[in-house]
């Protein structure tokens, strides 16, 4: 077993060793030592060992048990009119409170996780407010302190996680949002399960939907691109089988458009326009490339593209001119197409430090290796 990990289940099962019991409660907490052990025997990396303790219920059937064990030692004590009670003989708030003391040191090392330290702080916190066990028990329990542990952390991975996503792109983000949903909502380990399972359905109509509508945004933008460049070769003087082959694909595009804009129409209920108001749908057509890990930064063609997109759709696509009427018709401005060559090399390169230039600020990029660590432990399925 990893030394760590034995360090910290040697310092909470020591503390049974303060409290004394006998009859069914000592089977139970001797039950629970063989269940830590193996527990912790199966989880050996200690960077998520506790955040897999906190969300496998041993936590609070560690506390309970404590708190009984406590319990039985001062019902002991007040019966047996031999013994006296002495402060000593009662588990100390500020010794309960102890426990926690390793893993809130290790989530400090991480440097970026603030609200679980604050959460850790906040039970800390609980031995100046009382010296009553049983009290700090109750503002344990109405305050949902331990839980806090666990929500506030996770909630502050996914935000951080969130905010070097791209916000648009839903079909990667669905699935931290309504994460986020669920740990917000839910007050205890049953409660935050049941609310998952129920969203795995939400989030599988949201992802094939979000898939659907970037499938036709970057269909439409293919087909206008070669139904473009198609119509300046045809414009071109060259050997009639090149002309005729650049006016087949004219007609080609034009059909494929004719048949993406009805399947647009019909089953998302949207026309290009609309496809344009849209801003998760609308950057598909202008041909996006990643550029950092997470990809909220992208290489695009020209903004000015959906003008001349929109007027070909209107006036060409729409009115379904015929290849006379094409060629004949001049669109207001020139389609910008992707670089080539050395240009796009030296553009890339630009870019990319544009990127890291825009995302040094954000603490996923500060911590990505223990949030990407991490952030795969505490996400539900």
């Amino acid at each position: 077993m990893n030394e760590i990990i034995r360090g910290m289940i040697d310092g909470y099962l020591s503390i049974f060793d303060q409290y004394p019991v006998s009859g069914e409660l000592e089977k139970e907490i001797e039950t629970f030592k063989v269940r830590f052990e193996n527990f912790a025997k199966e989880n050996g990396d200690p960077a998520n060992f506790y955040q897999k303790f906190t969300e496998s219920g041993l936590q609070e059937e560690y506390n309970t048990l404590i708190t009984k064990a406590a319990m039985f030692n001062i019902s002991t004590s007040n019966n047996n009119t031999e013994a006296a009670t002495t402060e000593e003989e009662v588990i100390s708030v500020s010794n309960f409170v102890e426990q926690y003391r390793i893993p809130y040191n290790e989530i400090q090392k991480a440097g970026y996780r603030k609200r679980a330290e604050q959460a850790y702080e906040a039970i800390f916190e609980v031995a100046n407010r009382t010296d009553d066990m049983v009290e700090a028990q109750l503002i344990f329990e109405k305050e949902r302190l331990l839980w806090n542990i666990v929500t506030e952390d996770a909630l502050e991975i996914f935000e951080t996680t969130l905010a070097a996503m791209d916000p648009l792109y839903k079909a990667t983000t669905g699935n931290l949002l309504l994460q986020i949903e669920s740990y917000r909502n839910s007050q205890f380990d049953e409660e935050l399960t049941i609310a998952v399972e129920k969203q795995e359905q939400a989030l599988l109509i949201l992802v094939q939907h979000e898939i659907v509508k970037i499938t036709i945004a970057a269909t439409i933008a293919t087909h206008l691109l070669k139904y473009h460049k198609a119509k300046l070769k045809a414009g071109e003087f060259g050997v009639d089988n090149e002309v005729q082959g650049a006016m087949m694909a004219i007609i080609a595009n034009k059909k494929a458009l004719q048949r993406t804009l009805k399947f647009l129409k019909n089953n998302l209920s949207m026309s290009f326009k609309d496809l344009l108001e849209d801003e998760g749908m609308k950057i598909w057509l202008l041909s996006p490339t990643n550029v950092d890990a997470m990809s909220r930064i992208k290489i695009v063609l020209h903004p000015n593209n959906y003008q001349v997109y929109q007027d070909i759709i209107e006036n060409e696509i729409e009115k379904d001119l015929n290849i006379r009427e094409i060629l004949l018709r001049k669109i207001p401005m020139g389609i910008h197409f992707a670089l080539d060559g050395k240009v796009r090399g030296e553009f890339e390169k630009k870019t990319h430090q544009k990127a890291e230039e825009l995302n040094k600020g954000l603490a996923y990029y500060q911590h990505a290796k223990e949030l990407d660590n991490t952030l795969k432990n505490i996400t539900r399925k």
